[in-house]
C-alpha cells in the first residue's frame, strides 16, 4: 500500500494541523512582517486563520 506524501516531509507526519475549511491541506505559519504564530494559511485552499 502506497502512502500519499508531499515533498516537504512536514505536512504528512502530523506536525501541522489539517485545514478545517477544505480538510485536504494543512495550516502553515505565515510570517511576512507579522508574528510567526499569529496567522496560518492553508497549503491547498489558501484559507487564513488568525490565532492570538
Amino acid at each position: 500500500m502506497e502512502e500519499n506524501k508531499c515533498e516537504c516531509g512536514c505536512c504528512c507526519n502530523g506536525i501541522f494541523p489539517k485545514c478545517p475549511m477544505c480538510e485536504e491541506g494543512v495550516l502553515l505559519p505565515f510570517s511576512y512582517k507579522e508574528d510567526v504564530f499569529e496567522k496560518w494559511k492553508c497549503s491547498k485552499c489558501e484559507h487564513v486563520i488568525q490565532k492570538r
